[in-house]
C-alpha cells in the first residue's frame, strides 16, 4: 500500500537550532596522466573469473540511484503535514523497496519507500512505512530516536566526499533531531548537534517536518497500518560546511535512508533496520556505500537515469584503501607501494593497475595517515585515511 490516508494522528515539529559546521581545508594533488589501462571500478571488489574489463567495470555493484524532479513553475508545493495524497506526491513515482540493511538479498518483513522532488532552495522528502504497531515514545530532540520506537533516517553528502555529511531523524511521535558530522564516526569524526552542543549544536531552522499515523500511536493491542514522513528540508542547510552544491538539473548528491524499529518489549513485536541501499554492516555511517540522488527539470518522469561517471575512479580508492587498512592490521603499517597491498585486496586487479593506477603518499609525520590517487582513462579519485574523497574527471589528457 503505498498513498497513506487521511490520518487520524498528525504531528508537526520543526527543529529551531543553528550552528555552521566547519570544513576542514584541504589539498589535491594536480590532475596526472590518464592510465594506460581501461577502468571504471566498484566498492567492493572479489576474485572473479569475469574479464578485466567486465570486473573493472563493477557495474553490478553500483548504487541504487534516485530521480528527483524539480517543483514545475506554478505547481503547488505541499502542505507539510505528513499526509501523501497531494498531486505534488502523486506524480512522481515511488524509490525500490527498502532493504535489509547489512544486505540487498534481505526483504525486510515491513515495507518501506521514498520519494523525493526539489525546488530552488528546499529538498522534499517523502516516506511510507508499514507497520502494524506504530511506536514512538521520545519527545525531547537531543535524544537519540533509534532503537527506541519507530524511526526514519535521512542522510545527505551533498559534496560526495564522506565528510560533512548530515543525518536527519524523525519518530512516528513527530519528535525530529538533525546532526552534521565532519566526517563518519568509524573514521574519527566529530559529531555537531543539539545532543553534543545543546542550543549552539547544528540543526534545522527552516525545515518543515511532520508525520501522519494511520491507526493509532503507542497502542500495542491494535493493529495499525502504518505512519508516513513528510520533510521539507532547506537545501542550503544541507551543503553548509561541505563544499557540496546546491541541487541543480544534472547533479548528484549521495543520498540514504534507513527505517529503525523498536527492539522487541512485552507486548509488542518488532525489531529490525532497513535501509534504502544496503551497508553490508549494521551501520549507516560509511557514505561512501550510499546511494545516489540525481537531480532533473523538466516533465516529471521524462529524465532517465544518468550514472555517475566517477563511479568507477571512486570505488577504486575506496577498495584500496580497505586494502591499506587490511595491510595495516596485518603487519602493523601502511604500504607504499600497491604491488604489496595485492595480498590485503579483495581482488588484486583492484591495486596492481588493472583497474587504474594508483599512487600511495604515506605521510612523514603521522604513521596512521596516508592518501592514495586513483588514475583511469577518463576520471581521477583522490581519498585520505580517513576518506575524504573527491573526483574529477580528465580533460584534454593524452591516452
Amino acid at each position: 500500500m503505498w498513498r497513506p490516508l487521511a490520518t487520524a494522528t498528525a504531528c508537526t515539529l520543526a527543529v529551531l537550532c543553528s550552528a555552521s559546521l566547519a570544513a576542514a581545508s584541504h589539498s589535491l594533488p594536480p590532475g596526472p596522466r590518464a592510465a594506460k589501462r581501461w577502468n571504471s571500478a566498484g566498492q567492493f571488489p572479489r576474485r572473479s573469473s569475469s574479464s578485466d574489463e567486465e570486473f573493472c567495470s563493477f557495474n553490478a555493484s553500483y548504487p541504487r540511484q534516485y530521480i528527483a524532479y524539480r517543483a514545475q513553475p506554478g505547481e503547488k508545493l505541499p502542505t507539510i503535514d505528513g499526509n501523501l495524497d497531494e498531486p505534488f506526491w502523486e506524480k512522481v513515482g515511488w524509490s525500490q523497496s527498502f532493504v535489509g540493511i547489512t544486505s540487498a538479498d534481505i526483504t525486510p518483513k515491513y515495507e518501506t519507500r521514498m520519494k523525493m522532488r526539489w525546488s530552488a532552495d528546499t529538498l522534499y522528502v517523502a516516506a511510507w512505512m508499514e507497520e502494524p504497531n506504530v511506536w514512538a515514545n521520545i519527545t525531547q530532540e537531543q535524544k537519540q530516536l533509534t532503537h527506541t520506537g519507530n524511526d526514519f533516517e535521512f542522510f545527505v553528502d551533498s559534496a560526495g566526499s564522506t565528510h560533512g555529511y548530515k543525518q536527519v531523524d524523525v519518530n512516528a511521535a513527530g519528535t525530529v533531531w538533525g546532526i552534521a558530522l565532519t566526517k563518519s564516526y568509524l573514521d574519527g569524526g566529530w559529531e555537531n548537534s543539539s545532543r553534543v552542543l545543546g542550543g549552539a549544536g547544528w540543526g534545522l531552522p527552516g525545515a518543515a517536518v511532520a508525520v501522519a499515523v494511520q491507526g493509532s500511536l503507542n497502542r500495542p493491542h491494535d493493529t495499525d497500518v502504518g505512519w508516513s514522513v513528510e520533510m521539507g528540508l532547506p537545501a542550503g542547510l544541507l551543503v553548509q560546511g561541505s563544499g557540496g552544491p546546491l541541487p541543480a538539473p544534472g547533479r548528484t548528491w549521495r543520498i540514504n535512508a534507513s527505517r529503525s524499529q523498536p527492539r522487541p518489549a512485552k507486548g509488542r513485536t518488532g525489531g529490525g533496520w532497513s535501509a534504502w541501499q544496503a551497508m553490508g554492516e549494521v551501520s549507516m555511517h560509511r557514505p561512501e556505500r550510499w546511494g545516489f540522488l540525481q537531480f532533473a527539470a523538466g516533465a516529471v518522469n521524462g529524465t532517465s537515469e544518468a550514472r555517475d561517471g566517477s563511479w568507477g575512479a571512486r570505488a577504486v580508492a575506496v577498495a584500496a584503501v580497505a586494502a591499506e587498512e587490511q595491510a595495516r592490521a596485518a603487519t602493523g603499517a601502511f604500504q607504499p607501494d600497491p604491488r604489496q597491498l595485492a595480498q590485503f585486496a579483495g581482488d588484486a586487479r583492484v591495486v596492481d593497475g588493472t583497474c587504474g593506477e594508483v599512487h600511495v603518499t604515506l605521510s612523514p609525520n603521522d604513521s596512521h595517515a596516508f592518501s592514495l590517487t586513483v588514475t583511469t582513462p577518463r576520471h581521477v579519485a583522490h581519498i585520505t585515511h580517513d576518506r575524504l574523497l573527491s573526483a574529477w574527471e580528465l580533460k584534454g589528457e593524452e591516452e
